[in-house]
């Protein structure tokens, strides 16, 4: 494809590049590809240690602050025109972290045999937060952890919609 000459032909980028072109090039899958979405946040303060050679300074205990972003999926609103109420959301993401909050995660049974890096605690808060709620109602949900402003992890899982 040609490169666009609004780019100045250098950024590679294929023309045409306006959204909503490219979207007409795009295969249908016929799965409706608009989603509402509901997110909360939180923190948790954590000691870990992460003890693998390509950790370097962090194989030993250190402390860290994880923002966490937690968004629920539907692809259609629930009877009350929302995704999810936001103070259920905030008490399950809330009772999901509390156990973690200010403890060193090596010593917690849920993380033994495992690496806690950011990924596996996402992974993990997702997992939790899923005995909360009934899967049958939404599309999916994606934990993000943000370790500070220019680096972050997520875990995003799909429900099955049958």
């Amino acid at each position: 494809m040609d490169t666009c000459p609004e780019c100045s032909g250098s950024s590679g980028i294929p023309a045409p590049h306006r959204l909503d072109q490219i979207l007409e090039t795009l295969p249908s899958t016929g799965v409706p590809t608009a989603m509402y979405s509901l997110t909360v946040c939180d923190h948790i303060m954590i000691a870990h240690s992460l003890p693998d050679p390509l950790f370097g300074p962090a194989q030993q205990l250190h402390g860290a602050t994880f923002a966490v972003e937690v968004t629920w999926r539907r692809r259609e609103l629930g009877p009350q025109a929302v995704v999810l109420d936001i103070g259920e959301a905030n008490a399950a993401l809330a009772a999901v972290l509390e156990p973690l909050r200010y403890r060193n995660l090596d010593e917690l049974p849920a993380f033994e045999g495992q690496l806690s890096t950011t990924e596996n605690v996402a992974r993990h808060i997702s997992d939790a937060l899923r005995t909360h709620f009934d899967e049958t109602s939404f599309a999916g949900l994606t934990v993000v952890l943000r370790e500070h402003p220019g680096a972050w992890a997520s875990y995003d899982v799909a429900f099955d919609s049958d």
